[in-house]
């Protein structure tokens, strides 16, 4: 019965695929910024809702997060949580690639559809805005939305094929010092410069660097205010920091250290210090079992997987760590193209390009796949969730 269900979604999303395709592209021509992603919410869902999901907006009370289910009520089978992320970056566009992301969530769930009567499962389509700073999948993780949800999947396009990979955990703060202000030709005596305290938490942490755990712990940071004028002496001045390590313990440990940092700056040059926290994004602990059902079903696609590198590799960090820690997941990258530079104009062209196209179909197909192998796969699923409940367990010992 799984060859002939999976023979079934490569049919579906094959017809379905201008449909698909048009998504991707829609979004691709109109990218929305973090948390204002209304035409792409809007998209997503009519599309969806046309086809007989039941939708539910302002998910979690964020605006643009939405819930598309099929059936509209289920409590028999396993339910599966396809991720659509759809923010772009500001000034470049869909550089990251969620165009494809959010198109390959619907077209895997639109290829499901038909099957679910016989399947006895549901599928989910959970709209996650934000994951570029703001976190989407954080504040639906924080707000229960995962709690009844079997598994959770997504994909996302890259330079190379990896089913496995893991991501950074990340503190997000911003730094604020206030000064004085002054002449700072005629009074410079009587100012107190909020911007040379700044420069001195920037000096602090680069001295910080060096005494970092090894293998990707690390700590970014840009000034995001630093003044008007120089004729007058900066009284405000502010830097935005990830602090990031392979374990959000760890990287709460970094935070605390560019605290101190920014401290000893501020005693410096008699500034004041506030801090501001701005979330964190856990860890991914990707499923590995989920992960090689997805591998063998892309495989099967004739996709070649690179299991070097990246298998057990590390990825910036991804908010979809916080999802991994309530229910299993997995985060698969599928190649745009060898190469490319992320977060680039270049990319966001790669979307929509044939590579573009026949990753999507791809992955949709893929993820559908998947999908079927834990409807009809008892024991598979069983084998995912204890590897789930044994791999978290080791991640809160840490």
């Amino acid at each position: 019965m799984a060859k002939t269900c999976k023979d079934a979604v490569i049919l579906a999303v094959d017809s379905a695929r201008e449909k698909i395709w048009s998504i991707n592209k829609r979004l691709y021509e109109h990218p929305e910024i973090a948390f204002h992603e209304l035409k792409a919410s809007e998209w997503i869902t009519s599309l969806l809702e046309e086809d007989g999901f039941n939708v539910e907006g302002n998910l979690a009370d964020l605006e643009t997060a939405f819930r598309a289910c099929y059936p509209a009520a289920s409590t028999r089978g396993p339910a599966v949580a396809l991720l659509a992320e759809y923010d772009a970056l500001p000034k470049i566009g869909h550089g990251c690639g969620h165009n494809l992301i959010a198109a390959a969530a619907v077209g895997a769930a639109l290829a499901l559809k038909p099957l679910l009567g016989q399947l006895n499962g549901s599928i989910e389509v959970i709209g996650t805005p934000a994951e570029e700073g703001g976190g989407g999948k954080v504040l639906l993780a924080q707000a229960g939305v995962f709690e009844e949800i079997d598994v959770a999947m997504m994909i996302h396009p890259y330079n190379i094929t990896a089913i496995c990979a893991t991501s950074l955990a990340r503190v997000k703060v911003g730094v604020e010092f206030h000064g004085r202000a002054a002449h700072s030709f005629m009074h410079q005596d009587r100012g107190v410069n909020a911007l040379a305290a700044t420069i001195q938490l920037f000096n602090g942490v680069n001295a910080l660097r060096e005494h970092l755990k090894p293998y990707h712990t690390m700590i970014h940071g840009v000034i995001t205010d630093g003044g008007e004028f120089p004729v007058t002496v900066p009284d405000y001045s502010a830097s935005m920091f990830f602090a990031m390590a392979p374990h959000i313990a760890e990287a709460r440990e970094v935070y605390e250290k560019l605290k101190q940092c920014a401290k000893a700056a501020a005693t410096m040059t008699g500034a004041k210090v506030n801090f501001h926290s701005y979330g964190e994004y856990k860890e991914l602990i990707p499923n590995e079992t989920l992960a090689a059902a997805f591998g063998e079903n892309l495989g099967a696609l004739g996709v070649p997987i690179d299991e070097k590198g990246m298998y057990n590799g590390v990825m910036c960090s991804l908010d979809i760590g916080d999802v991994a820690y309530h229910v299993p997941s997995i985060h698969p990258y599928i190649c745009l193209g060898k190469g490319l530079t992320w977060h680039t104009t270049e990319v966001a062209e790669a979307t929509v390009s044939e590579l573009g196209r026949e990753l999507l179909l791809n992955a949709a197909k893929a993820l559908a796949m998947t999908a079927v192998d834990i409807y009809l796969d008892k024991t598979l699923l069983e084998k995912i969730k204890k590897e789930f409940t044994s791999s978290l367990k080791r991640s809160n010992e840490n």
